[in-house]
This record gives structure tokens, C-alpha cells and sequence, in this order.
């Protein structure tokens, strides 16, 4: 090869390195994720229907008698999609969790004092044996109530401080629910709406 081809080649080889080196060896750009501060609360089941807790002694009569020789409260006799109550916090704050329902609805007509409803109590893990699990952040563990009575007035059941990290059990579903009799309610059909509600104070 001449001495004319050599130095020709070479000047091709430095102008193909002069313009890697002279180009633009990098690119960026700004990345943002908005993470939202969410609270839930939902209560879990599988079929169909509304959710309910059921006491039908009309149905069954003699579970009804046997509660007021023995002095015990009474089971549920029909729980329907409601195996589990879930939160899920991703605030960092402190939070609460809430139980109230309607007024209880009693039947027409004379007779004896109805039903109330703090006849209706639940007793957290006593049947279903569901555990509480909202994992918190380190020292700041949740607190949950054991038991409680309905009332039309909010009653705090949970606390606790920071993200749940998920959805997490509360520890409770309709089979821990009981209710308590005398044996002087008046007859017939009784209803409310039982709601539970989270909140950041």
C-alpha cells in the first residue's frame, strides 16, 4: 500500500473518532410519582346479594327458646357475603375506624318493649377466629376493640398510625355477631344498617 493510501486511511479513522468524541454522550430527564394518601374500608365475600347478618328465629323458634333457658346470646342463623372487613391506609397519619347504624326499625302495634340496638353486639374473632393484621410501622402499633354494641352514635373499634400496607383484616365478619334477648321483645321484623367507616382525624 502506498504512503498516500495509509495517510488517506488514517485521516478517515481520527475524522470518525473526532465526531464520536465531539457528539453528545448522555440525555436525561425528570421523572415525578405522585403517590396518593388513600383510605379504605370494604367488607369481603363471595356470591351474590346484599350483604347481611341474618337472626331468623321465626324461622327457627326453638333456637329462640333455648337462648332465653339458657341465658345465652343468640348466633346469627344466616350470614350472607360478609366473610372478612378489610382496611387499607396509605397516609401516614394517625387513623380511626368507625362502627354506627341506623335506628333499629321495631313492628306496629301493641306489646311489650322491642328490641334495641345494643341487643346487637359483636364479639371480634370469637366464631369466624380471624385475627387483626394492619401492619403498621415500627412502634406504632394498631390497638382494635374486642367487643363491641351497636349504637347510632360512631364508636371507635381501630387506631393506629401509618400505612396498613395493604389490604388488611380487621379481625371480624358476620358470624361474631350476637344478639342478646329477654324474652319480652314484641314479635315481629327488626332492621338497620350497620356501616363502618375509616378516617384521618
Amino acid at each position: 500500500m502506498s504512503h498516500a493510501h495509509i495517510t488517506r486511511a488514517l485521516l478517515v479513522a481520527i475524522a470518525v473518532l473526532a465526531s464520536v468524541a465531539f457528539g453528545q454522550p448522555s440525555a436525561s430527564h425528570g421523572l415525578t410519582i405522585e403517590v396518593p394518601a388513600y383510605l379504605g374500608i370494604r367488607i369481603v365475600g363471595a356470591g351474590t346479594g346484599a350483604r347481611a347478618v341474618v337472626f331468623d328465629f321465626q324461622a327457627e323458634p326453638q333456637a329462640y327458646l333455648s337462648a332465653l333457658a339458657g341465658g345465652a346470646a343468640l348466633p346469627p342463623t344466616h350470614v350472607n357475603r360478609f366473610d372478612d372487613v378489610e382496611l387499607n391506609i396509605t397516609a401516614n397519619g394517625n387513623w380511626n375506624v368507625w362502627v354506627y347504624a341506623t335506628p333499629l326499625t321495631t313492628p306496629a302495634g301493641p306489646g311489650p318493649h322491642g328490641l334495641t340496638l345494643a341487643s346487637i353486639r359483636v364479639v371480634a374473632g370469637a366464631v369466624s377466629n380471624l385475627q387483626p393484621d394492619a401492619v403498621v410501622g415500627p412502634g406504632n402499633a394498631p390497638s382494635f376493640a374486642g367487643a363491641w354494641a351497636l349504637a347510632t352514635t360512631p364508636a371507635e373499634i381501630a387506631r393506629g398510625i401509618g400505612s396498613t400496607s395493604g389490604w388488611r383484616s380487621l379481625g371480624f365478619n358476620g358470624l361474631d355477631y350476637v344478639l342478646d334477648v329477654q324474652g319480652d321483645e314484641t314479635p315481629g321484623s327488626y332492621t338497620t344498617v350497620v356501616t363502618y367507616a375509616t378516617a384521618l382525624p
